[in-house]
């Protein structure tokens, strides 16, 4: 009489500040862009800074479903749909929630390996351009290694699925409670 899981979603913990680290890049992570003198919105930094603005605030709105803001301005990541050659694919970072547009769905790849997609538009995924290292969202159904990412916390901890349990199941495992007689 185990658990039988109903669905699975990463074990992401409100309040906690987690890391962005793209697998392809796994020395850096995402930081907000203004924090470190850039002009584009989110910027993958070669190295993993302390700062704040180096960490993410994961709200769940819906099963696998999350806001992300930084750590360090509060702001949500939103997809806007702007591209601006020099510097801006088609992220801000918001004051405010903005519906669909600032919540993403975290889907596994398998093991530790997530990727991000816009709940407004399932074909933006969260993408670390190689040659600028702006990060924004690129429009496709597959998933490249730019567009993988690991999520950690502060104290280094690695995000992986949890079994969610099924309807009407607690979690607990009482098999080793029963006794035979």
């Amino acid at each position: 009489m185990g658990i039988t899981a109903a669905t699975a979603k990463p074990n992401i913990v409100e309040s906690v500040k987690y890391q962005i680290i793209c697998n392809e890049m796994p020395s850096g992570c995402v930081v907000d862009g203004s924090s470190f003198s850039q002009a584009t919105p989110l910027y993958y930094s070669s190295t993993a800074p302390a700062s704040d603005a180096a960490y993410w605030l994961f709200t769940e709105t819906a099963q696998g479903q999350y806001t992300i803001r930084n750590a360090a301005t509060k702001q949500y990541v939103t997809f806007d749909g702007e591209r601006i050659e020099a510097y801006k694919r088609y992220i801000s970072m918001t004051d405010r929630q903005h519906g669909d547009s600032s919540v993403w769905t975290i889907s596994n790849q398998g093991g530790t390996t997530y990727t991000l997609r816009c709940a407004a538009d399932n074909n933006e995924i969260w993408d670390v351009r190689r040659d600028s290292y702006i990060v924004g969202t690129y429009n496709t159904a597959g998933v490249g290694s730019n567009q993988q990412f690991t999520i950690k916390t502060a104290g280094g901890a690695t995000v992986q699925e949890q079994a969610a349990p099924a309807a009407g199941e607690t979690g607990i495992n009482v098999d080793s409670w029963l006794t035979a007689n």
